[in-house]
């Protein structure tokens, strides 16, 4: 039978490293995965507008809320407030929910393949940079597409005959 998995003994991916269970340690960097990409949807959302990514803290861009602490958890807030600021009732996008999930996703993905490895704590490291990047290049895609949907709504409401209601 095999006792070793990635070059560890299989005892210590049940107790995992610091003498913490396995899956402790798979919930702490799917979280630090949800951190990070909070942090990213800051930057995704404030570069391009040339703003700085430290300051000011998170805030509704409407009506400039300064978000509180308790609001501003990653995933849990967005649903807990169905995608809506707390105090204007905007609309937020669901690109937040999806940038923290897939970064989460990423780190726990990567703490899973790798475990605490060099390679894994390479990946954990460099991955958050593609996220952006990746976000980025797939913008215009997607704009193209809803752009395309519209123009052939557009087409069909305009070739189909006009509605006659009766008259009563």
């Amino acid at each position: 039978t095999e006792t070793t998995y990635l070059g560890m003994p299989l005892e210590f991916w049940f107790t995992g490293p610091l003498g913490i269970p396995f899956h402790i340690w798979s919930f702490t960097m799917a979280v630090t995965g949800l951190i990070v990409g909070s942090f990213l949807n800051v930057v995704i959302h404030r570069m391009p507008l040339g703003m700085s990514v430290v300051t000011p803290g998170s805030h509704c861009p409407k009506c400039e809320y300064k978000i509180p602490l308790r609001l501003n958890l990653p995933i849990i807030s967005w649903l807990w407030l169905r995608g809506k600021c707390a105090n204007c009732s905007v609309s937020i996008s669901p690109r937040y929910l999806a940038v923290e999930a897939f970064t989460g996703a990423l780190f726990l993905l990567t703490w899973l393949k790798f475990g605490p490895t060099s390679p894994g704590m390479a990946w954990a490291l460099c991955l958050p940079v593609y996220v952006p990047l990746v976000y980025y290049s797939l913008r215009p895609v997607m704009r193209g597409i809803v752009k395309v949907k519209a123009e052939v709504a557009a087409k069909k409401s305009a070739a189909a005959p006009p509605q006659q209601h009766p008259v009563p």
